[in-house]
């Protein structure tokens, strides 16, 4: 659609009014809004999104050798070999807690501690034979005691929570891919200044004669 010459002088006539109430120059464009400027001062830093936070390793420290000694290999809990036939590791129990298919993928915090109980067991190498074998858990007081009552409790057996067959099933799991063929296996529990599992070899249960069970010393 064409304008006449009449509708063309008067669009530009209102222009020109419109420009003059603005205060603008006839004939030329309205000039751009200037930038606010920021005052002076130090330049923010801004994050980096696409940085990889600094970790923080932690060495638990290990320590092995012979009867009576401790070891030394970094990033394993301590073991201390007290005599031929005692060992005491430095490690928390933590009893087997009961897993469903979704815990496959889930971060349960029950499941994260029985998973890295597991590996702390296979790093120390703690063994455990079908028959001549007694596990003593300790398990470390609460800090929210008073001193005379964990001066009472001190090797005094735990009879609470987390049970002693878990406790020696979560052991038995983190050692044998299949633990049927463990026939004679002893557990105990005791209040302790801290938490640790002491193996214990014992006799061993040979076979059973009627009522009797025959030992081997």
């Amino acid at each position: 659609m064409r304008l006449t010459s009449q509708q063309a002088e008067a669009i530009q006539q209102r222009r020109v009014r419109m420009n003059s109430v603005l205060g603008h120059a006839p004939g030329k464009a309205p000039p751009k809004p200037k930038p606010m400027k920021k005052p002076a001062g130090k330049r923010e830093a801004q994050p980096d999104l696409l940085a990889v936070p600094e970790r923080k390793v932690v060495n638990i420290g290990t320590k092995r050798a012979g009867a009576g000694k401790e070891s030394a290999q970094p990033g394993k809990p301590v073991v201390h070999f007290l005599t031929d036939a005692v060992t005491r590791f430095d490690i928390t129990p933590v009893p087997k807690p009961r897993q469903t298919q979704s815990d496959r993928w889930k971060q349960r915090p029950c499941v994260v501690r029985y998973r890295e109980f597991k590996d702390q067991i296979k790093a120390v190498g703690l063994d455990v034979p079908e028959t001549g074998c007694r596990l003593i858990f300790v398990l470390a007081m609460p800090k929210s005691w008073s001193k005379k009552k964990r001066a009472q409790m001190d090797g005094q057996p735990h009879k609470q929570r987390p049970d002693t067959d878990n406790m020696i099933k979560a052991v038995l799991d983190a050692v044998h891919t299949e633990d049927s063929q463990i026939h004679h296996v002893e557990g105990l529990k005791f209040w302790g200044q801290a938490s640790a599992i002491i193996v214990q070899k014992t006799s061993q249960a040979i076979r059973l004669e009627g009522e009797q069970v025959i030992w081997q010393q």
